[in-house]
């Protein structure tokens, strides 16, 4: 199909949105509707939710034609539609639009009533601490060079987000896309065994960039085409990725790097040289003169690479050159998991992601996975990306707001018995070896019998969330509760240890001592089927004794100069909950 039969045919397709949906009167929204929908085709969204997210894209939209919070992929996409060419000052604009949403009072009084309407959810994602931010420019016409290239260098810097005296540091991501590009993004995006993936070998004056091992456990080591692992990954997407410690992670700094040496007429030649490479384990492969046949390829090394080599597939010429490590044996899951770490220790991987290809993961997951309702525990940080279209729709579908990863339990978990300085800045330490929280792996993965254990902390963790931003929000519209203005200061910090000592409180109810152990299953249970008749009672007893102790602290002759080393601090912790004893 030609560039410009997939015009006419997009052209119609918008037509066809804008009688239908918008009654033949907005031609623009139409537009906007139908790049999102491009832009979503992994998800398949209904389109009257559509036409919901882009009716903020009128007079008064402050730059934003349309939005879409995606809580599978742990993003929000903030979108403008020109249906028109595009210039570097039209995305340098975008970018300042998105960071003017961050001012509330901007959006108050400048925002049209529908972006205010939902000014909430977007805000909701533009703090949380999980998503990324993905801006994206739909341009019917023609993309300037200077627009692309501002969108793939400072346009896509990292975002600073404020709340309250907390900055988020957030992933930002700035794409342009014009007809034909959407188009394409939709076929990857809805496009869906064992993988077999072919690498054709490199040949040089020398012979083939090629040499193999025999032995128990074939492996060969060889530099192969880029253009090869992008189209593997176009091809295959999640399948090839299943042992992967993480998945996709967006817009980061080793994948912004890759981008910088491609980006390099000179550099990208040596890429090969500069790049860590790929580690894949196999059920089998086989050699020939031309190319190495892979079965059941499995990159457990080289995600974030392949990922983004398959983002930049057009700027990959044929002497950009990966490095491989190929190591026959992927049905010996001890031996993948060896490699796994060895070979991603090497990069900055998260603790928790290391070891989330252990065995005990799988059984938390099938412990999940059995409750009525059923819960789903992400173990692979990033792994929603790799789903299809159709099992994002039915996960949703399914789970709700019943989706758990193995952060959220791990730090969640930890603050609950009582180490909520370690969960808030040191949680490698729960997840690393022979580190001071070891003990607490051992408790909250290996030693526990059902899923409601380690939900429960995850439960009381979003209920303090949502009950400290509610108390925020009350303090900064009523400035005249001078008393409590101060908890402005503290309380941004004290999630965690709220739910300590609501853990703490529970654990004395069950007449449990702090053995480091989470309560019983059938305590777990019975709390979390009655989580909203105690829950209110008990935050507020934390609240008090946090803040007492905190009060008490500031009026020291000391006080209280750095709030977050206060929190870091186990002595003053363990005050609080001998505070919150004497509430009890």
């Amino acid at each position: 199909m030609t560039q410009a039969t997939d015009i006419a045919t997009a052209r119609r397709e918008i037509d066809r949105l804008n009688t239908a949906l918008y009654s033949g009167q907005s031609r623009d929204r139409a537009f906007a509707h139908w790049a999102l929908k491009c832009l979503l085709a992994d998800l398949d969204p209904d389109d009257e939710d559509i036409r919901d997210r882009v009716a903020i894209g009128r007079s008064g939209d402050l730059g934003i034609d349309g939005y879409w919070d995606d809580d599978v992929n742990s993003r929000i996409i903030l979108l403008q539609a020109k249906d028109s060419p595009v210039s570097r000052g039209h995305v340098q604009e975008f970018r300042s639009s998105v960071e003017m949403l961050l001012d509330a009072q901007w959006v108050t009084q400048y925002g049209n009533a529908e972006l205010r309407s939902e000014y909430a959810t977007i805000q909701n994602c533009l703090l949380n601490d999980s998503y990324s931010i993905y801006a994206i420019v739909a341009a019917g016409g023609r993309i300037a060079t200077a627009a692309r290239g501002y969108s793939q260098g400072e346009g896509s810097a990292p975002l600073d987000v404020e709340d309250g005296d907390v900055i988020h540091v957030k992933d930002f991501t700035l794409q342009v896309f014009d007809i034909p590009e959407l188009i394409a993004e939709r076929h990857i995006l809805s496009t869906g065994g064992t993988p077999i993936v072919d690498l054709p070998l490199v040949r040089t004056s020398k012979g083939q960039a090629f040499h193999y091992m025999g032995g128990q456990y074939e492996s060969a080591l060889a530099t192969v085409p880029a253009t090869s692992l992008a189209e593997a990954y176009e091809e295959h997407r999640g399948r090839i990725f299943r042992f992967n410690p993480r998945g996709p992670q967006g817009s980061n700094k080793v994948n912004s790097s890759v981008e910088k040496t491609l980006n390099d007429d000179m550099w990208k030649s040596y890429f090969h040289m500069l790049n860590n490479g790929i580690t894949i384990v196999c059920d089998g492969l086989v050699i020939d003169e031309e190319r190495i046949r892979i079965t059941n390829c499995q990159i457990v090394n080289g995600c974030q690479t392949v990922y983004t080599l398959h983002s930049a597939v057009e700027k990959l010429t044929p002497e950009v050159l990966v490095n491989v490590r190929i190591i026959e044996g992927a049905s010996l899951r001890s031996l993948i998991e060896t490699i796994a770490e060895a070979s991603n220790s090497q990069t900055a991987v998260k603790a928790e992601q290391l070891v989330s290809p252990r065995p005990e993961h799988d059984a938390i997951v099938r412990a999940f996975e059995s409750l009525d309702p059923p819960w789903r525990y992400e173990k692979q940080l990033g792994q929603v990306r790799f789903l299809s279209p159709v099992q994002r729709r039915s996960m949703k579908d399914k789970y709700a707001d019943r989706i758990v990863n193995i952060t959220e339990v791990g730090q969640n978990g930890a603050a609950f018995l009582g180490y909520p300085g370690l969960a808030s800045y040191n949680l490698k330490a729960l997840f690393e070896k022979e580190r001071p929280g070891s003990h607490l792996y051992q408790s909250l993965f290996l030693g526990i019998t059902t899923a409601e254990q380690l939900i429960l902390p995850v439960a009381v963790a979003r209920r303090v969330s949502a009950s400290v931003k509610a108390r925020l929000a009350e303090l900064r519209s009523s400035p005249s509760q001078q008393i409590q203005v101060a908890d402005l200061d503290w309380l941004p910090y004290a999630r965690l240890h709220f739910v300590g000592l609501i853990g703490y409180a529970l654990r004395q109810s069950a007449g449990q001592q702090s053995d480091g152990s989470l309560l019983s299953p059938e305590i777990s249970k019975q709390r979390l089927d009655t989580i909203e008749e105690w829950y209110p009672d008990l935050h507020k007893k934390a609240y008090e004794a946090a803040g007492n102790y905190i009060t008490a602290v500031n009026n020291t002759t000391e006080g209280l100069v750095n709030l977050r080393n206060f929190f870091r601090n186990v002595a003053h912790y363990q005050a609080m909950e001998a505070a919150m004893l004497r509430q009890i």
